[in-house]
């Protein structure tokens, strides 16, 4: 998947799924508006183009979970992935 498909995907239709809480759970964006009131407010993106989407209240958590396999994040309200060598946990993913 190229950049500008990647963009199209996480931007149009949003996460594949979104954190909701800090042991990792997490569900469809969707759902997790409708039944926690959770939007995400950043958005990590997989190698394979899987997107995990948080609350910056969960954003360490959902960074953790596929620590060296992300890519790509974003940060609401902009709209551009940016390399995930930027994110403020990239340097320390290992302990992060």
């Amino acid at each position: 998947m190229i950049l500008a498909e990647l963009a199209d995907k996480v931007f149009g239709k949003g996460p594949d799924r979104v954190v909701i809480n800090d042991e990792g759970e997490a569900l469809p964006w969707s759902r997790a508006h409708q039944i926690h009131n959770i939007l995400p407010d950043v958005i990590f993106v997989r190698k394979d183009g899987w997107c995990l989407g948080a609350p910056i209240s969960l954003e360490k958590t959902a960074f953790k979970m596929w620590a060296d396999e992300w890519v790509y994040y974003a940060r609401r309200p902009d709209v551009k992935l940016l390399p995930i060598s930027e994110h403020p946990f990239y340097e320390n993913r290992k302990s992060a």
